[in-house]
């Protein structure tokens, strides 16, 4: 109808605001009533549970839980990693040791080059993997005592000292490595300017400089050096062969060092002057002696040992023969010929199956 006179219109608008007001606050007080009562039949509950002895609680907290909805995507299922196969599994399994008691092996894991022995009752033995290893000899047997990675190269020599007390190594790493055999432990290293080509203990026991022989591979020099000094310079040098010295033994009875080179040529000096014994020896020229019989047969020298109270020395080469020498006169008193050839001979029964 139209306004009536004396009452002004009042806009839509807000009559449509005035109720969706009304009806807001209608829906409000209903939901707080129904808390309210839900919240008292609550506590009634609970003081039912509470004297029955019931727990009902967690069920209702278990319905609401369950009724909630996750939102967003929910986490990966967990993947079951699959077990990779082990081939020959079987053959693994039945090389498993089953023994009552287990030993563990001291010995090298390449080739044993050079091996040594100590008057103290010890022999060290070197490999080709550049690995020192210490053994005690015992009434019966031996026992491992201490290993060292002497060099990361191979061993190219091993030397004791005559009173067994010291030990040293070389490598082409141009160090030289000095151990104390009865304490087990390294005392020096050395670094040369040169590539070492043999290596020997020059003094007697009891000398208060333990010196120490160093020959140069590519040249015909020796060097001597005091080992105690800590100090990488020689104490004297000299070229003693025409070549390079390959071989060198030091007679402790006599003080003189027997050398031999790439062409088998063998040499008496000494050590404190690296000069020709003249006093040591009955001899004065060396065509008066058996000393080129090496040098004679094409052959060169593989080791040389002396006997100890210094009167005889052997030495051994490729050829397969053993030549002794009597140290004074430089005299061959034996030969002793280990090749096929003379094996043969003797025996027909090996010949005729060769």
């Amino acid at each position: 109808r139209g306004p009536e006179r004396g009452h002004p219109q009042i806009p839509r608008t807000l009559v449509k605001r005035r109720l969706e007001f009304d009806m807001a606050t209608t829906s409000e007080s209903t939901a707080n009533s129904t808390v309210t009562s839900a919240t008292a039949d609550g506590d009634t509950e609970r003081e039912q549970e509470h004297g029955n002895g019931a727990t009902a609680a967690p069920a209702v907290v278990q319905q609401e839980e369950e009724g909630e909805e996750l939102i967003g995507p929910g986490p990966a299922p967990a993947r079951q990693r699959q077990k990779r196969p082990l081939q020959f599994e079987q053959a693994f399994l039945d090389a498993l040791p089953s023994a009552a008691m287990y030993e563990k092996s001291y010995m090298h894991r390449d080739v044993v080059t050079h091996v040594a022995v100590s008057p103290a009752d010890f022999f060290i033995t070197g490999s080709a993997d550049g690995h020192l290893k210490f053994w005690k000899k015992k009434p019966s047997g031996i026992e491992f005592a201490k290993h060292f990675r002497s060099h990361l190269s191979p061993i190219e020599g091993l030397a004791v000292s005559v009173d067994g007390l010291l030990c040293c190594t070389i490598s082409n790493d141009r160090s030289v490595k000095i151990y104390d055999v009865v304490n087990y432990d390294m005392m020096f290293m050395m670094r040369l300017p040169f590539v070492p080509g043999a290596i020997e203990w020059v003094y007697r026991q009891g000398d208060v400089k333990p010196k120490l022989a160093v020959s140069d591979r590519n040249t015909s020099s020796v060097h001597i050096y005091d080992t105690h000094s800590g100090s990488n310079d020689p104490i004297i040098s000299k070229e003693i062969h025409a070549g390079p010295v390959k071989v060198m033994k030091y007679n402790h009875a006599q003080d003189v060092v027997i050398s031999a080179d790439a062409k088998g040529l063998l040499e008496y000096w000494s050590p404190s002057t690296l000069k020709f014994p003249e006093d040591a020896v009955n001899f004065r020229l060396k065509t008066d002696t058996n000393l080129f019989e090496l040098a004679k047969g094409k052959t060169s020298v593989s080791a040389i040992e002396v006997s100890n109270d210094g009167t005889q020395f052997v030495v051994t080469s490729p050829d397969r023969r053993i030549r002794v020498f009597w140290f004074k006169t430089g005299k061959l008193r034996r030969v002793y010929d280990e090749s096929l050839e003379v094996r043969y001979s003797l025996c027909p029964v090996l010949a005729h199956h060769k």
